[in-house]
């Protein structure tokens, strides 16, 4: 009988290290990997557009917002910032994916052609923000906003 529990128990061992070594690797496969971004600098869409990023305010718990300006190259103004593209974005702690997701959902704009998204950061860490840029409802573009609270 205590061999027979002992086969069970190793039975059961094997088969929890093989559902978490799967689980592992399906939390891997859905995060893939992206250009992380610096803030600040203007970073290349594609021949047409750039665009750069930056936080108004030091990212601290709570409620803290993301401006993204893109610019387009075709416009010879000094103002070239345009609403022209769709942003997606989301964010989530890399360290508990999933755990703390807000799923994409569209940056919003306002009156100055900066795309606005605010970010719920609820503990301290590494968080990750994606953004997806899209142009006629195709990506262009996508790229990872790292930041430590």
């Amino acid at each position: 009988m205590q061999k027979h529990w002992l086969g069970l128990s190793v039975l059961f061992l094997v088969l929890g290290l093989s559902i978490w070594g799967y689980a592992a690797h399906q939390d891997k496969a859905a995060a893939p990997e992206r250009q992380v971004l610096s803030a600040g600098q203007k970073i290349k869409i594609n021949e047409r557009y750039s665009f750069q990023y930056a936080f108004p305010k030091k990212p601290r718990l709570g409620t803290t917002v993301l401006k993204i300006n893109v610019f387009d190259a075709a416009i010879s103004a000094t103002d070239n910032k345009v609403t022209d593209l769709t942003i997606l974005a989301s964010s989530d702690m890399p360290a508990m994916r999933g755990n703390h997701t807000t799923p994409p959902k569209p940056v919003q704009t306002n009156k100055k052609k900066d795309y606005l998204f605010p970010v719920d950061l609820v503990m301290r860490g590494e968080w990750e923000i994606v953004l997806s840029f899209q142009e006629d409802g195709r990506e262009i573009y996508s790229g990872a906003v790292l930041l430590k609270v």
